[in-house]
């Protein structure tokens, strides 16, 4: 109200960098609220047949503005979901620990998970590393675990594209289709500073650096498919080419569309 919207952005964001949870919006009665809401939502608008809502929530670890995000859906209803509480990354922003929570309630409620990567293009080379979160070498263990959870990963979106960089690609004339060029942090965002593409980072060199680690302790963590979505903050069921919502409600207007954030206000 005070016109101050971009700097509570900004600091959400550095709140969600470091693992600072803001308690007023973290408490268990606040989170239970929301996500009773969303799942009364989810229910009333899903049309077998016509229109299916899935319901779910993102798992927004991004640690230094590196993006580790999971979208975390369960085909299941509202009488399963009203079971738990979505796992967040105030929790914990290792996808180890996530995964554990996964296995312990679903468990616990029967609830199904699947766990999406999104935007490892800007992950700083972490989302398909060849270590594990705490700098160990990824064991069958691990890779069984994470292909259990997260058969399947995001390559294309509204932030960018994951499959290739130029760098790792060269010989590739379309590899540098629809970069996005900005770490999920506050000071990256304000000064246009631009990460470098690492292995890590991209759906295509994650292929071949799973079957290097299949090659060493017998399973593959990144025998994954592929999925493209929207990312889109508009609440719009999608997107059309000639009739581009944008991704937020920032991008209402046409000025806007052709704007960075940094030069909207408010």
């Amino acid at each position: 109200k005070a016109g101050k919207g971009q700097d509570v952005f900004f600091e959400f964001i550095d709140g969600i960098n470091t693992n600072q949870p803001f308690d007023d919006l973290n408490g268990e009665d606040v989170r239970r609220t929301v996500w009773d809401d969303m799942v009364a939502i989810t229910e009333r608008h899903n049309a077998p047949g016509r229109f299916t809502s899935f319901i779910g929530w993102e798992w927004t670890s991004t640690p230094n503005g590196k993006n580790l995000h999971r979208v975390v859906f369960i085909p299941q209803g509202g009488d399963v979901a009203s079971k738990f509480i979505p796992y967040s990354s105030f929790d914990s922003n290792k996808p180890e620990d996530l995964w554990a929570w996964l296995e312990e309630t679903s468990s616990r409620t029967g609830a199904t998970f699947t766990a999406i990567p999104h935007n490892s293009n800007i992950s700083g080379g972490l989302m398909f590393n060849d270590v594990d979160s705490e700098g160990r070498p990824i064991t069958a263990e691990y890779a069984r675990t994470r292909m259990k959870w997260e058969p399947v990963i995001e390559v294309t979106q509204i932030k960018g594209d994951s499959e290739t960089d130029p760098i790792l690609s060269p010989t590739d004339e379309f590899a540098d289709f629809a970069p996005f060029k900005h770490m999920l942090d506050s000071e990256s965002l304000k000064s246009g500073a631009e990460p470098q593409p690492e292995p890590g980072d991209f759906a295509r060199a994650a292929l071949g650096r799973g079957l290097q680690i299949e090659a060493k302790v017998g399973i593959n963590p990144y025998k994954f498919g592929m999925i493209g979505s929207t990312d889109s903050h508009t609440g719009m069921a999608s997107a059309e080419e000639n009739n581009f919502h944008g991704k937020t409600a920032f991008d209402s207007t046409p000025a806007n569309k052709f704007n960075s954030f940094l030069d909207i206000k408010g």
